[in-house]
């Protein structure tokens, strides 16, 4: 091999190992500079966390509130006011309000849209800067648990860093799909016989579901609640609400 060609390969060799090391070298920057990156983002994940137990105890109290209420955040009249809570009439010679899911989907969402910005809002992070939203969120409401999928940005800001937090999911094992079912067959029931509470009706209903109907009779009003014994809902799952009698 003649001198001349030994000394391109050298030259190529050492241009070859000038550009490995400059990759090596950039790659390791960028690695660096990803791992810095996420590091600087770690201060958001307080606030993050926070945010997701606020949204978790807000849709049980939404629950719990709009189950006390036949379905209400806000009781539309006419309502009998019974141990602290406003509890709709669902019947008074005819049908007065049919529980649905369409009907409490709204009350949920609004109870959210309300508390949940006092919720985060009472609390401060030293250091931090929070800018919060309008919370939107999509609500099913199955037959032993509520799904919320919430859309909520929050922007945590540390001085120069800015980290947007969006999307939370949150499903809470409770009965109110059973308990609006159910409801909505008692009315129907009372629809036929709109004179009388139907006790072997309200027997068979507790017996093949699982949970007891408790009746408070007010005078002309019955307040019918459904107590289900065995749900995970703390500290107990009953809905009410309440129906008229010509007595």
């Amino acid at each position: 091999m003649k001198r001349g060609q030994v000394t391109v390969f050298i030259v190529v060799g050492v241009l070859a190992l000038v550009m490995l090391f400059f990759i090596i070298s950039l790659t390791s920057q960028s690695s660096r500079r990803d791992i810095s990156q996420e590091e600087d983002l770690l201060f958001a994940q307080p606030v993050q966390q926070f945010a997701q137990n606020c949204i978790e105890k807000t849709l049980h109290d939404a629950i719990f509130m709009v189950s006390s209420q036949g379905g209400f955040y806000k009781t539309p009249a006419p309502f009998i006011e019974y141990s602290y809570f406003q509890i709709p009439y669902y019947f008074d010679n005819a049908t007065l309000i049919n529980p649905s899911e369409s009907l409490v989907v709204p009350q949920i969402d609004q109870y959210l849209s309300v508390n949940l910005p006092i919720c985060l809002g009472n609390v401060s992070f030293p250091g931090l800067i929070i800018t919060l939203q309008v919370p939107v969120s999509m609500i099913n409401i199955e037959q032993n648990q509520v799904v919320v999928d919430l859309h909520w940005p929050i922007e945590v800001q540390k001085e120069n860093s800015i980290k947007i937090i969006s999307d939370f999911i949150v499903t809470q094992p409770v009965e109110l799909g059973s308990a609006l079912l159910l409801s909505q067959q008692i009315i129907q029931e009372q629809e036929k016989y709109p004179d009388s509470v139907r006790m072997s009706r309200l027997t068979n209903i507790s017996a093949d579901n699982n949970l007891f109907i408790r009746l408070y009779d007010l005078n002309n009003t019955v307040i019918y609640a459904l107590d289900y014994p065995n749900s995970t809902f703390s500290p107990e799952y009953v809905f009410t609400f309440a129906v008229k009698y010509p007595w």
